[in-house]
């Protein structure tokens, strides 16, 4: 197993934030199309089953796993792993899936043309995504765990790979490991997502009035009915949201956007 493979496992096992996004943002997303259809077709690009496999159970849910190297499963039917790049899954067709999810994903894929390509890819699979990455301006990196080494000069960087363990990432022997570690992640900002998703609800995952995580989820009618029933409690926290179900500082090019509905204190951006 790579360097870069083994940070990815780490990754889904490790984070309790995952937890929480699964069951405030990433359920009632599934929950909906089961209402509507009665099943739930989900990609995640970069996933892996034990992530999903006790959040799910019971769900009627089939899961395909997308990564650029195998990744077995426990035979478990609802689950199938695919080998793929995520920002070219030509094997799909247009809205194959009920929804795409991913986390901490598009850091990976490459520069600015790689990171459009797979956003192009999310939207294009699914009539709902759910999207998240680190925000590049919390201070502390989530890869080398790290504080503010995200903001040093590349080759800063490399040389503090190739002296010392960082993180999920080992000390780097060669030259050539070091150079991997440091380019690895190029974490993105909220300008950024909000260009690759400009047709999503953008959330602001705060740690002690820091944003730590960006997410991006396409416009679901779950928000709308959220919104709806935290109306009075909205009131008083004097935030809002649109009709159709996307918060007002998001510029999405609805047209029924006109009267807001308040929205319930969440402590996050656009929930």
């Amino acid at each position: 197993m790579s360097r870069f493979q083994n940070l990815t496992m780490q990754n889904y096992e490790s984070s309790g934030f995952r937890l929480h996004r699964f069951y405030r943002y990433i359920m009632p997303l599934i929950d909906e199309v089961i209402k509507t259809k009665k099943f739930c077709s989900i990609l995640d690009i970069g996933g892996v089953q034990s992530y999903w496999s006790n959040l799910i159970e019971s769900k009627p849910v089939k899961i395909t796993t997308v990564n650029i190297y195998h990744v077995p499963t426990t035979g478990d039917p609802k689950f199938v792993s695919l080998i793929g790049d995520a920002r070219d899954l030509h094997q799909f067709g247009d809205n194959n899936f009920d929804l795409v999810h991913s986390n901490s994903v598009i850091e990976h894929v490459g520069r600015w043309a790689d990171m459009k390509a797979m956003a192009k890819e999310v939207r294009r699979l699914a009539p709902a995504y759910y999207v998240q990455t680190p925000n590049f301006w919390f201070p502390i990196d989530p890869h080398s765990r790290t504080p503010f080494i995200h903001w040093f000069p590349i080759n800063l960087r490399r040389s503090l790979h190739s002296r010392f363990d960082l993180g999920f990432y080992e000390k780097a022997s060669e030259f050539d490991d070091a150079m991997r570690s440091t380019e690895d992640a190029v974490m993105l900002d909220a300008k950024q997502m909000e260009s690759l998703f400009p047709d999503a609800v953008h959330i602001r995952e705060k740690v002690l009035g820091f944003t730590k995580s960006l997410i991006v989820i396409r416009k679901s009618h779950y928000l709308y009915q959220r919104a709806r029933s935290e109306t009075r409690e909205g009131r008083r926290a004097g935030r809002s949201l649109t009709r159709c179900g996307e918060p007002r500082e998001v510029r999405h090019g609805c047209a029924d956007c006109s009267a807001p509905i308040p929205l319930g204190k969440s402590g996050e951006k656009g929930l």
